[in-house]
This record gives C-alpha cells, structure tokens and sequence, in this order.
C-alpha cells in the first residue's frame, strides 16, 4: 500500500534522519502520526521515541519521560524504548534507573552495543573498572563482527 504524499512528508519529519527538523516540528510530526492513527500497535513506539527526544532537545524532561515510559509499556519486548529512556535517566544522573534499563535493554537484546557502552560508561563514573571493563570489551568483540 502506498502512502500519501503528505502523509510520506509527516513521517519524514517525525523519524527527522536528516537531522532538519526542529525539535518543535518533529513533535508536531509524531503528534500528528499518532492522531491519526498512522501506526498502530507497537509500531506506535517510533514516533512515541522520536518525540520523546525532540521534548528533551527543547527541555520538556516530563513529556520525553511520559513518552519514553509510554513506548515501554506499548513495546515492552523492544530493547529501544529500554536503551532511550535509560540514556534519558543517565542524564538525569538517576544511574540506578539507567543501569536497569540498560540491563532490561540487554536481556532483550544481548547484541546492542550502545546499551552495553552506555552502561560501562556508567560502571566507569561509580569505579566499577571490572564491570566498565567487561561492558566495554564486549561491545567491541560485538562491533568487530
């Protein structure tokens, strides 16, 4: 099924890869997707994740935490939502919420090296050299496959 063009236009700016879009006009975007019911199920966890931090890039903590706490409950078998929110706790400095996001993220997928980089980057800030050393080697041992 082909989408239309305006609709086409909408998720672009919602996902914003190029990186164009202002926090305010992705919010907008995603907003507009999720009205109109564009997605559904847990496919509604993207624009809920891409809204999220565009609420964060403009500094409204409790609509990306709203959002990012949204997206887990609607895809809770989806390392994403898990591995964002925990990134949005780690710069809150709620380490003990990042860590077990991060954890949660990695349970689900062993393989997502940014959750296991985050969360040495974490075990590195509390002097924890084992386990930042453990985490940081096996994101590298997994990047070089």
């Amino acid at each position: 099924m082909e989408l239309a063009r305006d609709t086409r236009i909408v998720i672009d700016k919602c996902i914003n890869r190029d990186g164009k879009s202002a926090p305010p006009v992705a919010i907008q975007a995603c907003t507009e997707l999720l009205d109109r019911n564009t997605v559904d199920g847990h496919e509604r966890c993207y624009p809920l994740l891409n809204r999220a931090k565009a609420y964060f890039a403009q500094g409204d903590k409790q609509r990306a935490l709203d959002d990012f706490n949204t997206a887990v409950k609607i895809a809770p078998k989806y390392a994403k939502p898990y591995y964002y929110r925990g990134v949005f706790y780690a710069t809150q400095t709620d380490l003990d919420a990042a860590l077990r996001d991060f954890d949660t993220a990695l349970s689900i997928d062993p393989k997502l090296v940014s959750a296991l980089r985050q969360r040495a980057i974490i075990y590195l800030s509390q002097s924890n050299l084992d386990a930042a050393l453990a985490n940081f080697s096996e994101a590298v041992r997994l990047k070089r496959k």
